[in-house]
Formats: structure tokens, C-alpha cells, sequence
């Protein structure tokens, strides 16, 4: 009887977003300082993308390497506010938990997917070349 239960239990469980192929996201940003080569989504005071659940987006880097550190910050406004003109953004957090996940990754790029049931997030990721 329980183990009945427990399968009708399992019926009964619903998706709240459903995944789709990654979106190409080609407008990152290279850059070098100081030796240490840095991919970027977005400017931190631009506009973040928008990142519903279950969305992914494809992140290619071009650094030739799987040696790299993933940071990703989330936000619930496109631009975040800024407690002055010119400042960094101050309203929003560090991605934990599934809120970002990385499902594939190859020397070139990499894949992050929102994996939570929040459709309000916009995403800033920041990938930084390792091992120098």
C-alpha cells in the first residue's frame, strides 16, 4: 500500500519550466588585465540577461581551455540599482544552490541553465581563465 502511494505521489509532481537548447549568447565580453584573460556576459552596469527558469544560455569564452573559474550573480531587475551614478550595482547576490548550474563544458565556451522554478532572475557571469 505504500509503495502505491508513493508512485501515485509520483504522478502527481509537476515541472515548472521545461528545458529548451541553450541560447548562443555572443555578445560577451573578452578582455586581458594584468595577464589574466576574463569573459563577461554583460558590463556589471549594463543590462543582465534575463534568466527564467530552465533558461541556458551558451557562454563561448574562446580560451582554449577547460581550466576556467565560473562566478555568476543574479538579480531580479535588468539593471540593478546603483546607490549612486557611477557606482556598481548594489542590489543583487551571488547565484547559489541550482540557480545556476554549468551542464556542459568544452575548452570554448560552456553552458549555465537556470535550474529553479524562479522566472524573475536576470544573470551576470563571469568567467576567468585559470592555471597561468
Amino acid at each position: 500500500m505504500l509503495a502505491l502511494s508513493g508512485l501515485a505521489l509520483q504522478g502527481c509532481q509537476t515541472s515548472c519550466g521545461k528545458s529548451e537548447d541553450p541560447v548562443l549568447w555572443a555578445d560577451g565580453v573578452t578582455s586581458t588585465n594584468s595577464g589574466v584573460e576574463t569573459y563577461l556576459t554583460t558590463p556589471i552596469d549594463g543590462k543582465w540577461l534575463h534568466f527564467p527558469s530552465y533558461r541556458s544560455f551558451r557562454l563561448p569564452h574562446h580560451f582554449g581551455t577547460t581550466d576556467v573559474a565560473l562566478e555568476a550573480w543574479v538579480s531580479f531587475d535588468e539593471h540593478p540599482v546603483t546607490s549612486n551614478a557611477g557606482d556598481p550595482p548594489t542590489e543583487f547576490a551571488i547565484a547559489g544552490g541550482n540557480v545556476v548550474v554549468v551542464t556542459d563544458l568544452t575548452k570554448d565556451e560552456l553552458v549555465v541553465k537556470n535550474s529553479t522554478c524562479e522566472n524573475g532572475y536576470y544573470l551576470l557571469a563571469r568567467i576567468t581563465k585559470r592555471g597561468l
